[in-house]
């Protein structure tokens, strides 16, 4: 893999985000982004939006060039990162993520935040 998309070590990253067990999803809410984060993964489902930003994104197995309007949902434990190809000042991102048991009866007892 390109060694612009992979960290120094050459390894990927297991991120520790933070949602708590008792929450059902977390807003992470990014205005001027510098997309300077490794190659990483997580067991929490990540759904993603991009905005005024191009480059390539890695998504598992998948490298893409993305516009300036991006949203793409990844599962848990996917290798992932986004990369622009040039500085931009108004770049924003918005990511939800969910627990990782969302969808499951332990979620419904979970607490809801909001930004």
């Amino acid at each position: 893999m390109n060694n612009t998309i992979m960290n120094k070590s050459g390894k990927i990253l297991r991120e520790i985000p933070p949602i708590s067990d008792d929450d059902f999803f977390i807003i992470l809410n990014h205005h001027h982004a510098k997309f300077d984060y490794p190659l990483h993964f997580h067991p929490e489902l990540e759904l993603n939006l991009v905005l005024n930003a191009t480059g390539k994104r890695v998504v598992g197995d998948s490298i893409k060039t993305y516009g300036d309007c991006d949203l793409v949902l990844v599962g848990p434990n996917t290798p992932h990162v986004w990369k622009t190809d040039r500085d931009y000042k108004n770049a924003h991102v918005i990511t939800i993520q969910f627990s990782e048991d969302f969808l499951s009866e332990k979620s419904l007892k979970k607490n809801l935040q909001f930004p």
